[in-house]
């Protein structure tokens, strides 16, 4: 387009001193550009960085690039893109810096102050882990069976991170308030992540995402199924990485993620029968 076509250069990429992961001891994360005279805008609430929204960090002066300074000590999400006048702007970097005991202990109300909604349309969220399965040891019911692995249970498998803004999932428009819905103009744009702490590969792309499937789409269905939808209008038009086992395809123009929602705490009588079944 033509600011494109009389911008000056391009704002080098967005760098993140301490990459995405699992981590239990905070630390300091450096956010840099080598573009001198640019500035960093970065967020920590899923919403995507502009110039009008998020925290600014200037350069010191013109002959100089910024660099943005943050303490990480809990379960953090960080956005973040480079801007210079008449420059083409660096595209939206991402790293979720996941602490276990943040995790094990995500309750109704750490989910309400974080900024959640408490309702969408009527429907009472099922938000935070399940005492009844995790503990404390004690106050579970598996005999601390979960309760003594669950730090490790949580590390063992990759975890995948969808981050956007929360009015987009659970607002008055958003995909997760209007289940019912279908097409693209019900489809949102959100910033995956793919972080395996067995293996050590990862990556971030940024994408479309919409809720998938047909019976559980019905209101007072807590739990979804989204579909991942990779596209020029994002980024990269395939995703390319080695998501399955040797001699499966490496490249997708769109995934599903399934809830499996019909495997249990959904449907009462499954659920009964599992306590039944595990408490004996």
């Amino acid at each position: 387009n033509r600011a494109d076509a009389i911008a000056m250069g391009f704002v080098a990429d967005t760098q993140f001193s301490v990459d995405r992961g699992f981590y239990d001891a905070p630390f300091d994360v450096e956010i840099s550009t080598s573009t001198a005279g640019a500035s960093i805008v970065y967020t920590t609430d899923g919403t995507e960085p502009r110039l009008q929204n998020g925290t600014p960090v200037s350069a010191p002066d013109a002959s100089s690039p910024p660099v943005a300074t943050l303490r990480i000590d809990k379960t953090s999400v960080l956005r973040a893109a480079a801007f210079k006048d008449n420059y083409v702007p660096t595209n939206i970097d991402a790293q979720t810096y996941l602490f276990v005991e943040d995790i094990i202990r995500q309750d109704l109300q750490a989910t309400l102050t974080a900024g959640f909604p408490g309702t969408w349309k009527g429907v009472t969220p099922d938000y935070g882990m399940d005492r009844n399965v995790i503990g404390p040891q004690g106050q579970d019911m598996f005999d601390g069976r979960f309760a003594a692995t669950i730090r490790d249970d949580l590390k063992a498998i990759p975890t995948m991170s969808l981050v956007m803004d929360i009015d987009d999932m659970f607002g008055p428009q958003g995909i997760y308030s209007n289940t019912s819905e279908r097409g693209q103009p019900w489809e949102r744009p959100v910033s995956v992540e793919y972080i395996d702490p067995v293996g050590g590969e990862d990556f971030q792309v940024e994408a479309g995402i919409r809720v998938q499937g047909n019976a559980h789409r019905r209101e007072g269905r807590n739990k979804k199924s989204f579909r991942l939808f990779f596209k020029d209008l994002y980024g990269a038009p395939k995703l390319e990485f080695p998501l399955f086992a040797a001699g499966a395809t490496d490249r997708f123009d769109r995934i599903t993620l399934r809830a499996n929602w019909g495997d249990g705490w959904l449907w009462d009588q499954g659920t009964n029968a599992q306590s039944a079944h595990y408490a004996r």
